[in-house]
Parts: structure tokens; sequence; C-alpha cells
């Protein structure tokens, strides 16, 4: 299944930036790891656009959310970071696992309070986060 995704000018946080991409939501045959021209997969495409309804079509797709972009950050710990409550419900209501972060990173309730993201820590706790990592 291919999802069209395009943001273009003015439609999402880069208006200078245009995303026109083909996105295979199911594994290929060399996996998940379908990059735009970016680095990034199509997941993150998706949550640096704020498409939430592109970001739950991939994941109900199969998009897989534990991969990281080329600075090793995975859609959750990307939503964790910039604070965003919207796109951190839909990983969550999609069952995304609140551990879904790279390897080495710091976890996700330290990384949400040390950014000052208060309610992205109490949500992550609610979901079942560690409150001890």
């Amino acid at each position: 299944m291919l999802l069209a995704l395009e943001l273009l000018n003015g439609q999402d946080r880069f208006p200078r930036i245009e995303y026109k991409a083909a996105i295979r939501t199911r594994p290929a045959a060399r996996g998940d790891r379908l990059y735009v021209a970016t680095g990034d997969s199509a997941l993150h495409v998706a949550l640096n656009a704020r498409a939430l309804r592109a970001l739950k079509a991939l994941l109900a797709g199969g998009a897989d959310p534990r991969l990281a972009d080329r600075d090793g950050q995975t859609v959750l710990s990307l939503a964790i970071d910039r604070g965003d409550t919207a796109a951190l419900e839909v990983l969550l209501q999609a069952g995304v696992p609140v551990d879904a972060v790279a390897r080495g990173s710091e976890q996700p309730v330290v990384a949400a309070l040390r950014r000052g993201h208060l309610d992205v820590a109490r949500r992550l706790l609610q979901a079942g986060a560690d409150a001890n990592a």
C-alpha cells in the first residue's frame, strides 16, 4: 500500500520545504527503512509536518515506530523532545510502546522532565512508563 504524502508551502511548520514522496507503509525487501531525500522515515516526515492523520495512517499500515532517523531519534523521542502532546497521543493510541526510543537515549520520562514538558511526562506515566527510570 502506498500513501502519497504531499505537504506544500505554508501547510506545515516548514513553509520553505516541500516534501513530495510516495511512502510505502508495509515492509519492503530491505525492511521498513524507506526514507525520503531528507533521510527521514515516513513517520518522521509526518511528525515533522504535524500531519497527524498521515501519522495515524502510517502506523495503521504497519510503519515501524522504532526506526530511528539519521540523528538516532525515533518518532516517540522526537515528540517527547518537542513537547508535542497531540503527536504523543496519536503514537500511544496506536500502541507504540512508551520505551520506543533509540538505544542509548534517555528514558522517555527523564527526557520530558529535562525539557520541562510536565504534561508529556504525566501522559507517559499514565501510559505505563517507568517512574523510576
